[in-house]
């Protein structure tokens, strides 16, 4: 049960980072974006342990995360002011997830993931 608890906490934070540049000028610019903040996500969460991420839960996460979040809320604005639809972005990102790159237990687990079935980061 812990293992689909630390699952389920690390895909929110990867949903929110997809779902999430700022000065994009095209739907691909906000796409690129949100790959990068993907990036980001698995670079933080390669530093953590699953007894770390785990604790995501019981507290505060850390501020790189909170980051993260902002960031992707301002990828939504500029996905919504220049009115890219998600199955365009969707398409996007499922292109290029395998420029992903993962370091770290964790972060290995939640590439694989990704790798294995991208599109769930769009699912509802």
């Amino acid at each position: 049960m812990k293992k689909l608890f630390v699952f389920v906490a690390v895909m929110g934070l990867l949903a929110a980072a997809c779902s999430s540049s700022s000065s994009a000028d095209s739907c691909d610019d906000v796409a690129q974006a949100g790959l990068d903040l993907l990036q980001d996500a698995l670079d933080e969460l390669g530093g953590m342990s699953i007894e770390e991420v785990a604790a995501l839960g019981e507290g505060e996460q850390p501020a790189a995360f909170d980051d993260i979040e902002r960031a992707g809320d301002q990828i939504d604005e500029d996905a919504t002011a220049l009115g890219c639809n998600d199955a365009e972005l969707e398409a996007y990102v499922v292109d290029r997830v395998d420029t992903l790159t993962a370091d770290g237990p964790v972060a290995e687990l939640v590439l694989a993931q990704l790798q294995s079935d991208p599109g769930a980061l769009f699912a509802p």
